[in-house]
């Protein structure tokens, strides 16, 4: 869709950094960026995501909100949509907001286990969900001040799960869940599991992007299964 747009593509080898690092070295020409925590218009951007969460509820807040997170701006932009809505008085509280990453690259999960405030970088990411593999997020620290704020909490969920929740959730309810999306709704019931919902909790969780971008990860998933 770049070069459908008009744009330039350009295929870098590695991983996340690489791509970003090759960013800055090769662009000629002037440009304003949209990264994460360099515009703060992402944020505002993210924020709406609360905003028609508790208009759909007509102003009331869920339960919980689980999100898949990569660089932290998603957790950061629904807890700040949520606490807007109650500095103005149009919803009592903030609800917990849970962070859910791939088992393979998950700084933020792990700095909140240790009880850090601050993330440290993730050796040797490894997972199949390409957008959330973000070994050294600019958000994390930010990302985990939000998600404790909150009372909300953490977890990471093997590929596999991840995968397979994607898929359940087009087989059963039409909904097209990418694998970011599949992280979180695997890592709702893992926090469920848990014991962080009660059974009648009224729970929401964010789907980062349509099935339809990554239809070949999904069905490589099917046909490792033999369907």
């Amino acid at each position: 869709m770049i070069n459908v747009h008009g744009g330039e593509m350009r295929v870098v080898g590695g991983r996340y950094p690489d791509a970003e690092d090759a960013l800055h070295e090769q662009l000629q020409s002037a440009w304003y960026t949209l990264q994460e925590f360099d515009n703060p218009h992402r944020h505002d951007g993210i924020k709406t995501v609360a905003f028609e969460i508790a208009e759909s509820r007509s102003w009331s807040a869920p339960d919980a909100v689980v999100v898949p997170e990569g660089t932290g701006e998603v957790v950061a932009g629904v807890e700040k949509g949520f606490r807007e809505l109650r500095e103005i008085g149009l919803l009592d509280d903030v609800p917990p907001v849970y962070a859910a990453q791939p088992s393979g690259c998950a700084p933020i999960v792990a700095a909140h286990e240790r009880g850090a405030d601050a993330i440290e970088p993730w050796e040797s990411p490894d997972t199949i969900v390409g957008e959330l593999e973000i070994p050294e997020p600019k958000g994390g620290d930010v990302a985990l001040g939000a998600v404790r704020s909150t009372g909300g909490g953490v977890v990471a969920v093997d590929d596999e799960d991840s995968l397979e929740s994607a898929v359940l959730a087009a087989q059963r309810v039409g909904v097209e869940a990418g694998p970011a999306g599949g992280v979180a709704l695997a890592g709702a019931a893992a926090l469920a599991e848990e014991g962080a919902f009660d059974s009648d909790a009224d729970v929401v969780v964010l789907n980062a992007a349509s099935g339809v971008k990554t239809a070949d990860v999904l069905r490589s998933h099917l046909m490792g299964k033999g369907i």
